[in-house]
Parts: structure tokens; C-alpha cells; sequence
């Protein structure tokens, strides 16, 4: 005789007032099938939807009215116990729903992949060489040495590591992943980009072969996602290694995950649930009690707050040899171009021509330029005047030497332009891009290969023989085995000049990163800028940690995050005062607003709500901000009203 059964299904909708467990029937065909984690196909609402079953129980409140599953999707069960915990805390803490979170947590399935995977038992990792040296480069930590045996001991071990000069990160993140292989646990890596991922992973296969990596990256092929999720979920691959939506890999015995250059916006997730890969895997850490390590090339407020609270380590490079093998920091300003006309007619300061002349008799030199593109704003050369689009104000530039000028709002060329105040008909650059600079570089300095990387043409590597390497920040290739001679920080001023609170902590970071690839002791880098300005004299210093500080202690007098959690409201204009009385808000918490932004995107809300207050009460903000979101999606209530939880820019 069949006894029915009821599966408790989370289904992936985004309406926070259906944001629970809803009871489904199980065919009797289908109960040997259904699991708890089986992904499976219902109906809800009157369409077809995916659901994931969180429980199986022998009866329900109202039978009658209870509808049956109506597929199921998967031949395993695709949700651990550990991802189910973990996506109920992810959708409470960030104003989302629990099935968002598992939709974007599980790749879609693949039925080729999937015949082809559980074809075969699994056979699980093979340990790795128990005789593995670490690399003798952790002796210039503090705690270095120590935090790499308690990995290996299995002791829970938590920290952050800023590398020092002519370090290679990735050796030293392979290290760690060893460790913890070493004592039969599995690891998960989260870099920023696929590009990031691709050097590590090449690092990593000299010591473990390639098949028992498993990558996870939104570049990848849907088969080759499925299959890595696959061989990980069944403990066949236990290591896993990605971009940002790596933080869900269900390794098997998880004993250390690894964040890589945190403070790169590349791993906040763009679409709601806005979450971020650190804290995504500093709630894995906490809920199944393994080790954590931060590494990069410079330290986040946000790492800093942690390492304040005691919550890490910090893994401290040698002071002594900090300052003596890093490379040398300048700093010079615009005003040094009447020194050197040759100088001037290149746009580069005495300082920058000649650092650039004299690196490039020995190998390779980097030029980080903020932006890309030509001319990316023009005024006139005779006025000074700004040029702007006769039809709608907007900024007007040049996308080649040969383009006419065009404005970037609205696409109205100027053919004929002719300034309204002089009467000149010649533009200059006030703002230039990186291919811009690429010509004026190869026009200084004729017979130097020129080779250019940046969004749509990214360069890996370049080897060391002379060139001039113009690169935007992210996209700064390596050097083949070796580093720069120099580095040149191009219109350091205008990253600075950023409405954003980040910006100086951005820059600092982008910058120090550049660094990282010159060459020690003998390298150098010019940074032109004001070298007054703290955030210089911090990269003078190479004083990653002391900046972070800085920032942070400035933050905590403004009560802005992290000192403080916040969260961003966007609506329709006018409707935050129609719903503030409907907020129960903690006293703590100060509301910031409402101001009407720039925004121009059709999409996005114009109005904007800050709303700040002590972690201690983040739980119960998030709570009230969701009851206003669910009481709206429930009455169907026209206007946008969206919250987004510790936002990256503000």
C-alpha cells in the first residue's frame, strides 16, 4: 500500500511574501527520486516554476489542497545541508529570497554531463604528496610558518596577508590549499576574474593535476560548470576555484576557503541579492568551522575592521625587508611639465619621461592609464572652454584620431564644430584614454613596441624585452617569469576626484597592485599626483595596512560601513515618505534622505534612502525593510521600491 509523502519545496522566486516552504505531494512514480536537495519541477502560482525540497514529511495541514511535483530535474540531490543553512542566512541578511539565493547557487543541469558523471561511482580525491615544501618566502611573515601547521593540523586557523615585495600571491595561496589538502580537506579559492583564475590555476596543476580542480567562472561553457558542480558535490574534486560564485561550491569536508584580492569589486554580486564573496565565505567559515585567509597585494577596511575585532590574524610582511626590496615610490605633478618641453608635448612630466627612458633600456615598462578610449573630453584650444552637445549638454569626445567628435549622451556628432564664445575650431584634451596615450607614448618614444590591454582586448602576459605596456586597472598583464621595470600611475588625480566613498581606498588599491608587478629593489614607480595627499604618501610608504587603518578610523567618525551597516534604498520619487510610517525602525538606526540622485538609467529609481546603523541591530532593520518589500509584491503595488544591503559604491 503506498503511503503518501509531502516534500517541503523552497521554489526560486524572487517575492519575498512566498519567501517560506511550501508542501507539495509526491507522486507515488516519483518517490524513489525525490531527496532532500532534489531539484524539481512545480507548479506555483499557476506557472511552472523550479523548487528545491528542504524536507520530507508524512502529512500535511490541508491534503486536499496540496499539489503535486510535477518533475525532478536532477538524478542527485543538489543541495547539501550546509548550502541550505547558508542560503537562509544570505537571504535574511541581504533582503532576498531563499530561493534567489539556491537559483544562483546551483549551475542549471545538463543532461548529457549528468549521464555521463553518475555513470561512474565516486572514487574521491587522491591525497597529495605528503613531503610538499612550503615555499621559504612565508618566513618573512609573522605567524606564517605557524598558521600553515595548524592548517595542516586541521586547527582552525583564521587571517589576513598583505604579500610583500617580489612574492608570487598565488604560490603562496597554493601553499595554504596544500595544507589543507595535506589533512584530507577540501578547499575553495575565489579570485576576481577569469584572468586571476587561469595564473592561479596554472600555479596550482604544477602540484595537483588539472582534473582534480574544479573551476567555476561565468565564462565558462553551461556543460563544463554542471560537470565541475557535479564532480565536487560527489567529494570525486575538492578543490574548487573560481570568481565570485564559487563561495556555493559544495566541497566535501571543507576545511579552508581563500578570498584573493577582496577589496576588487569583481566579487560583489551586481544583481539582488547584492552579497559579497568575503562575507559569503566568512559565513561559511563561521557555520562549518573551518580556516579563512585573506590574500592580496593590499587591505580592505573591511579586513581591517575584522583583523580590529580579532576575528583574524594578520600574517605581517617584515618591516625591514618591506621597505628595503620594495620598489622605489615617486611622486610628481603636472606642474613639472614646463620644466622639459619633450616632456610636455608627450603629456608626461620630467619625472615619468625620464623613469620611462632609462626602464626601458633593461626590459618591459607598465603604464596604468584610469580609463579607456581616445579623447574622452575636449575643450577648446584656444578658450580653454569645455565642449558640450548642442542638443542635449551632454559630454562630447572622440573615439579615434580620425572620428569626429561625438557626444557620449546622445550620439549627436559635432561635423563642423566651431567654439560659440571664440570662434576657434580646434579642440584639446582635458580628459584621454588608454589609447590615446598609447599614440602619444609611441610618438615620444619612437621604435618602442607599444602594447596596449584593457576591456575588450585583455593581454595575460607580455615578455621582458623593451616595451611600453598601457594597461586600465584590472586588465595589467604579467610579466613571464620576471617583473616591470617600472611603473607609471597616469591621472592618479582623476581616480581621486570620484564621488564615492571608496574612492581613495579604490585607488589606493589599484595602484598597489601595479606596484606589485615592478621589479624589487631596483624597480620604480612614479605616480602622478599630489604627493601631499595621504593616500600618496601611504604608497610612498608602501603602507597597505596603515591606510587601511586610516580609512577605517575615518569611516567609524562618519558612521559609514563598515563601522556601521547600511542599506541603500531606491524608489519612485516621492514614495519613501509614503511608506517611512509603515517602518518600525530600531532607534539606533538614522535615516539619510530622501535625496534625488543624477540617475539616468530609465530602470533605476531616482530617489535615494541610506539607512545606517550598528550591526547589533542589523537582523531587525533587514526585517522591517523586508515586511515593507513583502506587504508591496503581496498588494501587487505599483512604483519600484528596491533595497540593496551594504552596497560596494555609495
Amino acid at each position: 500500500m503506498f503511503n503518501q509523502k509531502y516534500a517541503q519545496v523552497i521554489a526560486d522566486i524572487s517575492l519575498l511574501h512566498v519567501d517560506r516552504a511550501f508542501d507539495y505531494a509526491i507522486p507515488e512514480n516519483l518517490l524513489p527520486q525525490v531527496h532532500i536537495g532534489s531539484r524539481v519541477g512545480i507548479s506555483f502560482g499557476g506557472r511552472k516554476a523550479v523548487g528545491f525540497v528542504c524536507a520530507i514529511v508524512d502529512s500535511t495541514e490541508r491534503p486536499e489542497k496540496v499539489s503535486e511535483i510535477e518533475s525532478v530535474i536532477d538524478g542527485i540531490a543538489v543541495v547539501t545541508p550546509e548550502i541550505f543553512e547558508l542560503s537562509r542566512i544570505i537571504a535574511d541578511r541581504y533582503i532576498a529570497t531563499q530561493g534567489d539565493v539556491l537559483g544562483s547557487a546551483i549551475p542549471p543541469r545538463q543532461a548529457r554531463v549528468e549521464s555521463k558523471v553518475l555513470a561512474h561511482l565516486p572514487v574521491g580525491a587522491n591525497p597529495v604528496n605528503p613531503d610538499y615544501t612550503y615555499s621559504v618566502n612565508w618566513n618573512f611573515y609573522a605567524n606564517g610558518n605557524a598558521f600553515l601547521n595548524r592548517i595542516e593540523k586541521s586547527e582552525l586557523a583564521r587571517a589576513a596577508c598583505v604579500v610583500g615585495p617580489g612574492h608570487n600571491l598565488n604560490e603562496l595561496v597554493v601553499d595554504a590549499v596544500i595544507a589543507a589538502r595535506k589533512a584530507d580537506h577540501g578547499v575553495i579559492v575565489a579570485l576576481p576574474d577569469a584572468k586571476d583564475v587561469d595564473r592561479f590555476v596554472k600555479v596550482l596543476s604544477r602540484i595537483v593535476p588539472r582534473d582534480e580542480i574544479g573551476i567555476f567562472g561565468s565564462d565558462q561553457k553551461p556543460s563544463e560548470r554542471y560537470a565541475n558542480f557535479l564532480n565536487v558535490l560527489r567529494g570525486d574534486i575538492r578543490i574548487a576555484v573560481g570568481t565570485r560564485s564559487v563561495v556555493f561550491a559544495p566541497v566535501q569536508q571543507l576545511g579552508l576557503v581563500v578570498i584573493v584580492e577582496d577589496g576588487d569589486d569583481s566579487h560583489a554580486e551586481q544583481q539582488n541579492p547584492a552579497w559579497h564573496a568575503r562575507e559569503i565565505l566568512a559565513l561559511r567559515s563561521i557555520s562549518q568551522n573551518c580556516s579563512f585567509l585573506v590574500m592580496s597585494t593590499s587591505r580592505s577596511v573591511e579586513v581591517q575592521q575584522m583583523l580590529q575585532k580579532d576575528w583574524l590574524v594578520d600574517l605581517v610582511c617584515d618591516r625591514n625587508y618591506l621597505r628595503s626590496a620594495s620598489p622605489k615610490v615617486y611622486a610628481t605633478s603636472d606642474s613639472d611639465l614646463a620644466k622639459d618641453p619633450v616632456a610636455r608635448n608627450a603629456r608626461l612630466p620630467q619625472l615619468v619621461f625620464s623613469t620611462i627612458r632609462t626602464s626601458l633600456v633593461n626590459g618591459p615598462v607598465l603604464v596604468q592609464v584610469p580609463r579607456r578610449g581616445y579623447q574622452l573630453h575636449v575643450s577648446c584650444s584656444q578658450c580653454r572652454e569645455a565642449v558640450y552637445c548642442r542638443e542635449c549638454h551632454g559630454g562630447v569626445a572622440r573615439q579615434n584620431e580620425k572620428s569626429p567628435l561625438s557626444c557620449m549622451r546622445c550620439g549627436h556628432k559635432e561635423l563642423e564644430w566651431k567654439c560659440q564664445w571664440c570662434g576657434n575650431r580646434n579642440v584639446r584634451s582635458t580628459l584621454v584614454g588608454d589609447a590615446r596615450t598609447a599614440e602619444e607614448l609611441g610618438r615620444a618614444f619612437p621604435g618602442i613596441p607599444i602594447k596596449t590591454s584593457g576591456k575588450n582586448a585583455i593581454l595575460d602576459s607580455v615578455d621582458s624585452s623593451p616595451a611600453l605596456v598601457i594597461a586600465t586597472p584590472g586588465a595589467e598583464p604579467v610579466v613571464e617569469d620576471g617583473f616591470y621595470e617600472a611603473a607609471i600611475i597616469l591621472d592618479a588625480e582623476l581616480s581621486l576626484r570620484r564621488i564615492d566613498l571608496r574612492a581613495e581606498e579604490e585607488s589606493f588599491r589599484r595602484w598597489q597592485y601595479a606596484a606589485s608587478l615592478v621589479k624589487p629593489e631596483t624597480g620604480r614607480v612614479v605616480v602622478v599626483a599630489d604627493e601631499g595627499k595621504p593616500v600618496i604618501q601611504a604608497l610612498i610608504r608602501h603602507d597597505a595596512i596603515g591606510f587601511a587603518q586610516r580609512e577605517l578610523d575615518l569611516r567609524k567618525s562618519a558612521n559609514m560601513p563598515p563601522a556601521l551597516g547600511v542599506v541603500e534604498i531606491r524608489c519612485d520619487e516621492g514614495m519613501w515618505l509614503d511608506v517611512f510610517d509603515s517602518i518600525s525602525l530600531p532607534r539606533e538606526a538614522k535615516v539619510l534622505g530622501p535625496v534625488l540622485t543624477q540617475e539616468t538609467n530609465p530602470n533605476v529609481p531616482k530617489e535615494r534612502v541610506l539607512i545606517t546603523y550598528p550591526r547589533s541591530v542589523a537582523s531587525e532593520v533587514a526585517k522591517q525593510i523586508r515586511t515593507v518589500i513583502a506587504k508591496r509584491t503581496a498588494n501587487k503595488s505599483k512604483g519600484k521600491f528596491h533595497a540593496k544591503v551594504d552596497p560596494i559604491a555609495l
